[in-house]
């Protein structure tokens, strides 16, 4: 067992709300790998190190040393039936100490030194290939920088119900159907503002200002808030811009790219100091998505996709979404998409497309990857969906048989004006009416 070393507290770490998790800076996260390298070595290279100098030293003396390598390598039987003048035990025994120390500096040395070169070269680690950047509190290395993102918004989530609508359910037995495909926001999660891309009104304080010190960003705090949301806002309305003058209709954002184009213009305008890391700007876009629009399993999330599985249901999802939107299944019913039971094939997110709904091109790639793989018809499939234009007007458009989820008052989007004579095809208020009163 590795005795911990304790390790003085410095102000350059900055200790999350979180119970579990520590974000550290640069400069501190290269001395706690390099004392966290060198307790390694100490414990464990040492002894190994002491025995093959013993070894060696013995061996160009024309003799082994057996009773230094008996408790380490060999059974104490066969080492009385070793001869002391045995040319071949020598090398043998040589020959399984060198194995073992290039092992240890392949496994251990070597990916340190590769990604510290990469970090140089670049200014980034390659967390999915060098997985050192995340400690929780205890020091221990989180396994990958998608596991410290779902920690963060593990720990920064709290429960949210349901507000009830008054719609009554109208349920209509679909006995057909093969697929089921559901909409995120406001159907499978409850969304503290209404939907993705909008901000909670009950927030108190700057969230770029929030997002910022949680994601270890230093920038001038003493800038307004207004300030931020002007920038943030004028780059989406310029990127929808100029995919609208591309022929898009319904433009989506890369969320990334946007933040990138932030920081880029902090920068020129000296309110942060250097440009953050990739990584960080990744964390700085969960903080302030989850800051902004706090989610929460939709009640029955878990009980209705597995029974859809168990019945032999195909599923799938259809969303506006952005690349932190498939991370809210693992971190808040803890599970993954695939124990969940959706294909991974069977994912259309909007980011992914450069198109939102009421975009039909999800609806459209849908249908084909249905009938392609699963030889499912659009008329065998159901789609279930919070909006009645974002969700069931284009999802009837594109063929599919639609339900409209009532369940939630923040995010239900009647759009009478839009959508005049468009009826879905059933209404539920709560996800179990899926599996126990419709397939």
């Amino acid at each position: 067992m590795i005795a911990s070393i304790p390790l003085v507290p410095r102000k350059d770490v900055i200790i999350t709300p979180s119970p579990r998790i520590v974000i550290i800076n640069r400069k501190e996260y290269n001395r706690r790998l390099l004392m966290r390298t060198a307790k390694l070595i100490i414990t464990l290279y040492t002894p190994v190190t002491i025995k093959t100098m013993a070894v060696v030293l013995n061996t160009l003396r024309r003799r082994v040393w057996v009773e230094s390598i008996k408790p380490c390598l060999l059974p104490a039987r066969k080492v009385s039936n070793i001869s002391m003048d045995s040319i071949k035990v020598k090398r043998v025994i040589l020959l399984i100490i060198s194995g073992s120390h290039m092992i240890f500096f392949s496994f251990l040395i070597i990916p340190i030194v590769s990604a510290w070169n990469e970090k140089v070269s670049t200014g980034i680690f390659n967390i999915e290939r060098y997985p050192f950047l995340f400690f929780n509190q205890y020091m221990t290395p989180i396994k990958t920088f998608k596991d410290a993102l779902i920690e963060i918004i593990k720990n920064n989530s709290f429960p949210l119900l349901p507000i009830k609508t008054d719609m009554k359910p109208l349920f209509k037995k679909l006995d057909h159907i093969r697929c089921v495909v559901f909409d995120v926001y406001g159907t499978l999660f409850v969304s503290g503002s209404g939907d993705i891309g909008t901000t909670r009104e009950d927030y108190k304080g700057c969230l770029f200002h929030k997002a910022a010190e949680k994601s270890s960003i230093v920038m001038d705090l003493d800038t307004p808030c207004e300030f931020f949301n002007n920038i943030f806002y004028s780059l989406i309305r310029k990127s929808h811009s100029d995919s609208i003058k591309k022929g898009i209709i319904h433009p989506e954002v890369d969320i990334l790219s946007i933040w990138s184009d932030f920081f880029s213009r902090l920068k020129k305008e000296n309110i942060v100091m250097t440009f953050p890391a990739e990584s960080e700007i990744i964390k700085f876009a969960v903080y302030y998505e989850i800051l902004s629009n706090p989610v929460w399993p939709m009640p029955g999330i878990s009980e209705t996709l597995l029974a859809l599985e168990q019945r032999g249901f195909i599923t799938g999802i259809v969303s506006n979404a952005q690349f932190y939107t498939p991370l809210l299944f693992k971190a808040l019913t803890g599970k993954s998409l695939t124990a969940l039971g959706f294909k991974k094939d069977l994912l259309f997110y909007s980011y992914e497309y450069a198109q939102a709904k009421p975009s039909p091109i999800m609806f459209e790639k849908l249908k084909d990857r249905l009938y392609n793989t699963y030889e499912i018809t659009a008329d065998e499939t159901i789609y279930i969906g919070n909006d009645m234009l974002n969700d069931v007007k284009t999802a009837s458009s594109a063929g599919l048989k639609t339900a409209l989820f009532a369940g939630d008052r923040r995010s239900l989007r009647l759009r009478e004006e839009s959508c005049t004579g468009i009826v879905p095809d059933a209404v539920i208020t709560s996800l179990n009416q899926l599996y126990k009163r419709m397939l």
